[in-house]
C-alpha cells in the first residue's frame, strides 16, 4: 500500500510538472506572438509615418529654395517654375496627409506620446509658414537683406522640425528596445523555470527508483 502510494504521488508530481512545463511554453509563445504583433502594427507604422513627415518637410523647404533660385537667375521664364511648384504642392499634400495618421495613430494608441507630437505639428506648421513667408517675398520682388532673412528663417525652422522628428523617432526606438528587453525576459524566466521543473522532476524519478529497489 505505501508502495502504491508512492507511485501515485510521483505521477502526480510528474504529471503537474509536465503540465507547468506546457503553460510556461504557451504563456512565452503567447508573448511573444503579442509583442511581434504589437512591434509590427504599432510601433514600425510610427517610425515609417515619421520618416514621411520627415521626407515631406525636406521636399517642402527644398522646393521654396529652388522656386526663389530660379526666379532670381530668371524671372522672365515662369515655365521652369512649374517643377519645384508642383514638387511642393506634392509635399505640402504628404505633410498634412502624414500629419493625419500621425495623429490618428497618437490619440488612439499611444495618447502618451501627446507631447512628441503636439511638437511635431508645431514645428511643422511653422516651416510651412516660413516657405509661404519665403515665397511671398520672392513674388513680390524683394531682395537684399529681407530675401536673406526668409531663407535663413526657413533653414532654422527646418532644423527645429527636424530635432522634433528625430525626438519622436528616439522615443520609438526606446520603446522597441524595451519591448525586446520584455520579451528577453519572458523567455529567459521561462527557460530557467524549466530547467528547474526538469531537475525535480529528474530527482522525484531518482528517488522514487532508489525507494522501489
Amino acid at each position: 500500500m505505501r508502495l502504491r502510494g508512492i507511485l501515485i504521488l510521483s505521477y502526480i508530481f510528474m504529471a503537474i510538472l509536465a503540465g507547468l512545463i506546457g503553460a510556461i511554453g504557451i504563456r512565452a509563445t503567447e508573448t511573444i506572438h503579442r509583442e511581434f504583433e504589437f512591434v509590427r502594427n504599432d510601433l514600425l507604422p510610427v517610425s515609417d509615418v515619421l520618416d514621411d513627415l520627415r521626407r515631406a518637410g525636406m521636399n517642402i523647404s527644398a522646393s521654396a529654395a529652388d522656386f526663389g533660385l530660379i526666379m532670381l537667375a530668371d524671372p522672365e521664364t515662369p515655365a521652369a517654375l512649374d517643377a519645384p511648384r508642383k514638387k511642393l504642392t506634392r509635399a505640402s499634400f504628404t505633410f498634412v496627409e502624414a500629419l493625419l495618421r500621425y495623429e490618428k495613430m497618437v490619440r488612439t494608441l499611444f495618447p502618451e506620446e501627446e507631447s512628441f507630437f503636439a511638437e511635431v505639428r508645431s514645428q511643422g506648421s511653422r516651416l510651412q509658414s516660413s516657405t509661404l513667408a519665403l515665397m511671398d517675398i520672392i513674388h513680390a520682388g524683394a531682395g537684399g537683406k529681407e530675401l536673406l532673412d526668409a531663407f535663413h528663417r526657413l533653414q532654422e525652422r527646418e532644423g527645429r522640425f527636424h530635432v522634433a522628428i528625430e525626438k519622436a523617432l528616439e522615443h520609438e526606438k526606446w520603446e522597441l528596445v524595451e519591448t525586446k528587453d520584455q520579451v528577453n525576459d519572458i523567455i529567459h524566466d521561462g527557460i530557467r523555470t524549466i530547467v528547474v521543473a526538469t531537475l525535480a522532476g529528474m530527482t522525484l524519478a531518482l528517488a522514487a527508483g532508489f525507494v522501489l529497489s
